[in-house]
């Protein structure tokens, strides 16, 4: 008898390293995690996802099975790509919609790594949808290490 839902679950000190263009789980096939099958995650404290390599949608809550900040939302985020400059078209970024807890809304619970790379918040530049996108962290501490690591916020003329 299959199971209802299938779980996987990164465990206390665990780390996950995706570099999969659709990010951590999109609610379809094409995230690291996949939906298929009724897949479901646990990041349990203090695991880390570490966003490794280049051009990756950062995916949050309120698609598919991700809907519980508990189980679900980042513990700690790492970004680490291949981008070294404010202009270099490899970056991650939230996913479309993401809004301070609202659909789609990428929610950190203790800590924020930029380690290397670009983390574009206004990917598409559109003033028409409201602007550039969130990451909230909830509680603990904001870490940011700058070295080769470029924040994108606005547009850059």
């Amino acid at each position: 008898m299959p199971f209802a839902t299938t779980y996987a679950k990164i465990s206390i000190g665990g780390r996950l390293r995706t570099s999969i263009a659709a990010g951590l789980y999109d609610g379809t096939s094409a995230g690291a995690i996949k939906s298929d099958g009724n897949m479901n995650f646990v990041l349990a404290p203090p695991s880390v996802v570490e966003y490794y390599g280049s051009n990756q949608v950062i995916t949050g809550l309120g698609v598919g099975l991700a809907t519980d900040l508990n189980n679900n939302g980042y513990k700690t985020l790492e970004i680490n790509l291949s981008g070294r400059s404010p202009a270099d078209s490899n970056y991650a970024y939230p996913a479309t919609g993401a809004a301070p807890f609202g659909t789609r809304a990428v929610i950190v619970a203790t800590k924020l790594n930029l380690i290397s790379g670009v983390l574009n918040l206004d990917n598409d530049h559109d003033p028409s949808n409201g602007g550039g996108r969130s990451i909230v962290i909830t509680s603990g501490t904001y870490t940011a290490i700058y070295k080769n690591q470029w924040l994108h916020s606005q547009r850059i003329v």
